[in-house]
């Protein structure tokens, strides 16, 4: 039986995280989940960092109340680097998967631009889902789950949480 006891969720007002939180939606089909959702500000910025064109606070708390009404969400807000808090806050938390909106990027731009994204994969102790596509609408039905992964410690763990969770949903 696949277990998901915490899923992270970090958001940063953008469409690409509305994708994101979609997916997340999508999970609650399959599994329940506690659900932690992280924002991430530079220190010298008091209030919720935006990106622009992207959400108002009351905007994003609206569609998340939307989206998990019936799933209970805990909110952090901290300040720092983004990839070092949510790889701390997924360690804090026992998150069993960080769930987040990733760039369409090639490498070498990933590479040149210090991606968040990255470092998170680098840095977590749990799989990383990326979302990496804005196509709105219905949380997605999960059919074929691809899984790619390294040559590092925790490359087994993630392939055995891929294999749980397809089996989980009934996908490929």
């Amino acid at each position: 039986m696949f277990h998901l006891k915490t899923v992270l969720l970090p958001v940063d007002f953008s469409d690409r995280s509305l994708e994101a939180i979609r997916q997340a939606r999508g999970v609650g089909r399959y599994v329940q989940y506690r659900l932690i959702i992280l924002n991430v500000r530079e220190a010298r910025i008091s209030e919720l960092q935006f990106e622009p064109g992207g959400l108002s606070t009351s905007e994003l708390q609206s569609h998340l109340d939307r989206e998990f009404g019936e799933t209970p969400a805990e909110y952090i807000a901290e300040p720092g680097d983004p990839a070092e808090i949510i790889a701390r806050v997924a360690r804090n938390e026992g998150a069993d998967l960080i769930l987040m909106a990733g760039h369409n990027r090639r490498p070498f731009e990933d590479f040149a631009l210090d991606s968040v994204t990255a470092e998170v994969l680098d840095s977590a102790s749990c799989p990383v889902w990326l979302s990496l596509h804005e196509e709105g609408g219905q949380p997605p039905l999960f059919r074929r789950i691809l899984c790619p992964v390294g040559l590092s410690d925790s490359s087994g763990a993630a392939l055995d949480w891929a294999l749980g969770f397809a089996d989980a949903c009934h996908a490929a």
